[in-house]
């Protein structure tokens, strides 16, 4: 068979089956495609390869924060380190079919009071960017990814976290928006919890930011849970007006 049909073939096969485009050619002629298929999805149900990621280890629930992590080597970072279980709330990966919800709650003017998402306003901006973050590396200094924050059992999208890795490795921001119905349930603070986790056990990185507007209340209620302390003011432009933030820190454990 040519090379070029056999490619179209793995990447037919690959489609078909829900690998991402960057793993399509990774898979060699020989391959007995189906068997690679059931070691990744060995379960039926459509929940079970997230289920399957989340293991008791990775959750770290506390109300004064992350525990102390060791440091891998980044050898050891998964291909992927999401899905991942955050107590009573899910980290997984953004998809396109979320579009939906995460168009409702993105546009409630109550949580985009304090928010000013760029480039995700209309519906075709969103799609596009979900389909983004869906493949995006998670974790790459500089670059900004955003996770989704999704119920336990049916994984339905609750919210969206942004997480930003600095140039130099040595702090990560994060951002993070909750739609009404999942709000006072304690999932925002495990979702934050967990991010946290990940960023300590995963990178090298000394402390973890979150910036706030001062008249956000229940959002600086949710960084004080999880063991956050305001460390400084800070003036900037918000909306083309001027305005202070405050900036809230958490450090990793020796």
């Amino acid at each position: 068979m040519p090379k070029d049909d056999i490619r179209a073939f793995l990447g037919t096969f690959a489609e078909g089956f829900g690998f991402r485009d960057r793993d399509k050619l990774k898979f060699a002629p020989d391959d007995e495609l189906l068997q690679v298929y059931r070691a990744q999805y060995p379960v039926k149900d459509k929940c079970s390869r997230y289920r399957e990621a989340m293991t008791p280890n990775n959750a770290f629930e506390s109300d004064r924060g992350p525990t102390s992590l060791a440091r891998p080597s980044h050898r050891m970072l998964p291909a992927d380190p999401l899905p991942r279980l955050a107590g009573i709330a899910v980290l997984r990966r953004l998809e396109v079919s979320d579009l939906a919800v995460f168009q409702e709650y993105r546009h409630d003017p109550l949580i985009a009071r304090y928010q000013d998402w760029y480039g995700t306003k209309t519906d075709a901006e969103a799609s596009a960017f979900l389909a983004k973050m869906n493949a995006l590396e998670l974790l790459q200094p500089g670059i900004c990814s955003q996770i989704g924050i999704a119920e336990p059992d049916q994984l339905a999208l609750v919210g969206d976290i942004g997480l930003t890795l600095a140039i130099d490795g040595k702090s990560a921001e994060i951002g993070y928006a909750l739609r009404p119905e999942a709000q006072g349930r304690g999932m925002g603070a495990a979702a934050v919890r967990e991010v946290i986790n990940l960023v300590f056990e995963w990178t090298d990185a000394e402390r973890v930011l979150g910036i706030v507007d001062p008249l956000n209340v229940r959002s600086i209620r949710l960084l004080e849970r999880v063991g956050m302390r305001m460390i400084e003011s800070r003036s900037g432009i918000f909306r083309d007006a001027p305005c202070i933030d405050h900036v809230y820190a958490i450090l990793r454990r020796a």
